[in-house]
């Protein structure tokens, strides 16, 4: 009986050293001093201009949108694009996007946009799913 109680609590200090090892600290990155209107990131790395408003892809006064710029990598599929971040680590820019309701019908023709392209966008960042992009344009 004794064994058996040494052998549970061995496994039970096993499992929570490994579920303990598993977990990610909250890392958020340095302040850059970036004043109003200017370019920041936000704590998941993520660039940020002119803060945040009110949107969504059916009802734009439902949920908070971002603002953000970078360059235009692709198209991935009829869905969704590809877009590197500015402002971030190259290793962590690139990011995928999700077109909303009112852009992707013949994106393409409408915004003409190549790899390269700077562009600025408004999206709507969605939890566990890719942020919907509301409103896009060429910046250079």
């Amino acid at each position: 009986m004794f064994k058996n109680r040494t052998l549970f609590f061995i496994l039970m200090m096993a499992l929570l050293v490994l579920f303990a090892g598993c977990s990610s600290p909250n890392n958020s990155l340095p302040e850059n001093g970036a004043e109003t209107g200017e370019q920041s990131q936000n704590d998941n790395g993520e660039s940020q201009i002119n803060g945040s408003e009110n949107g969504s892809e059916n009802d734009p006064d439902s949920e908070e949108t971002k603002t953000d710029s970078g360059t235009y990598v692709g198209l991935i599929d009829n869905n969704s694009i590809e877009i590197k971040i500015s402002g971030v680590p190259e290793e962590s820019s690139a990011r995928a996007f999700r077109l909303g309701e009112e852009i992707r019908e013949g994106f393409e023709e409408r915004f003409g946009l190549t790899t390269g392209d700077e562009v600025r966008f408004n999206y709507i960042p969605k939890e566990n799913e890719q942020p919907v992009i509301i409103e896009i344009e060429k910046i250079n």
